[in-house]
């Protein structure tokens, strides 16, 4: 295998960096980039006339050799001696399209050799738990999927996926290694911790959350933030929901970010889907545990000997919280997998990743999720 990691370089040269990448005749190289860069109609151009297939999405935050960065390019380039590669997209017209859209990509993708799939989803147009449900129930249990939902630069405009094309809100794409050469493993931790008691979900439609226990949620949720209540919703991004198990309740769970509030409804709206009649419990953790969940999701997903390649998606919640102290996460994932190995990464919307419950590929919020390329040397 090769692997060429990239930024873009003096003055944003895409050109230039996509042509340091032909030096390894790339199958597939993933880019991330920053909403406005996408916007412009030169980038678009410029991924069309790369050589070779091209994917990615929008970013709330571009991560490479430099940190974490703002309206910037990062990007990976894979080579294989033995690992067929395959890439493949799905349209979304509407929100209600996203499970089939996730559904489609697998139909596609699906083959007895199919050892793992990478997909990337718009973020301000998809239902992206129910895109991550459609994709994992068409694959097999063995097939390990990983991915992210496309974030963007500002709270406003589009999000976009690429496939040698630039897409604003308007497809779900994927790519997926086969055979048994190719290795790939995942690492996914988020660092929360829990806060508060249990709570039921007795009233909820869709990510908006009407009450628990019985009670307005908002109004519930008010009286745990305190004076904190007062910086609504912004100051939510710092105590999320974990949907926890009927079986373990003490579980970190699946976690669910606030997104907005309606004060007169007293109702929550949650990044996704929130089902009625599950529990939830508040969470909350300082920038000491955001940045050694991300060294522990690095530990996971770099077992094994041999060089690799390495994708990092984390939330844009994350980066919210951590602030200026945001590259600490990075720094811990690069002591683990080395500082001049190849990789590229981007702050999400959603993470996909296997729930370590279940060990089933889930959309979860506020983790850093990290997965691991490599390919067996013949024998």
């Amino acid at each position: 295998m090769k692997a060429f990691s990239f930024s873009s370089g003096k003055d944003n040269n895409l050109a230039a960096a996509l042509e340091e990448c032909r030096a390894i005749s790339p199958q597939v190289a993933l880019l991330f980039a920053a909403s406005p860069l996408l916007d412009q109609p030169e980038t678009a151009e410029t991924i069309r006339k790369a050589g070779f297939p091209v994917v990615g999405c929008s970013t709330a935050g571009e991560i490479s050799a430099g940190g974490v960065s703002d309206l910037r390019f990062s990007g990976l380039a894979l080579r294989f001696d033995e690992v067929p590669v395959k890439i493949v997209k799905a349209p979304l017209k509407t929100r209600e399209d996203s499970r089939h859209a996730g559904e489609e990509l697998a139909r596609q993708l699906a083959a007895p050799d199919l050892a793992s799939v990478f997909a990337l989803c718009p973020g301000s147009f998809s239902e992206s738990s129910d895109f991550a449900k459609g994709l994992t129930s068409g694959l097999s249990s063995r097939v390990l999927v990983t991915g992210g939902i496309a974030g963007r630069h500002g709270m406003t405009g589009n999000t976009y996926t690429i496939m040698s094309d630039v897409f604003p809100d308007s497809h779900a794409v994927a790519f997926g290694f086969y055979g048994d050469k190719v290795r790939v493993k995942s690492g996914s931790c988020g660092g929360w911790k829990p806060f508060g008691p249990v709570r039921r979900v007795t009233k909820a439609e869709g990510g908006v959350i009407h009450e628990l226990d019985g009670k307005p949620a908002l109004q519930l949720y008010k009286e745990y933030l305190g004076p904190k209540a007062a910086g609504l919703p912004y100051s939510g991004l710092m105590f999320p929901f974990a949907i926890l198990s009927e079986q373990n309740r003490q579980d970190t769970g699946i976690i669910r970010t606030l997104m907005d509030v309606d004060h007169n409804a007293n109702t929550m709206t949650m990044a996704a889907s929130v089902p009625q009649g599950s529990l939830v419990r508040m969470m909350h953790a300082d920038t000491e545990s955001l940045v050694d969940a991300a060294r522990k999701a690095a530990e996971d997903a770099n077992k094994g000997p041999g060089e690799k390649a390495t994708i990092l998606v984390s939330c844009a919640g994350r980066k919210i919280i951590m602030g200026t102290d945001v590259d600490e996460e990075i720094d811990a994932v690069l002591d683990v997998i080395g500082r001049h190995s190849s990789f590229t990464g981007f702050y999400s919307y959603g993470e996909i990743c296997p729930y370590a419950l279940t060990g089933l590929s889930e959309l979860h919020h506020q983790t850093m999720t990290i997965t691991s390329i490599s390919e067996e040397k013949g024998r």
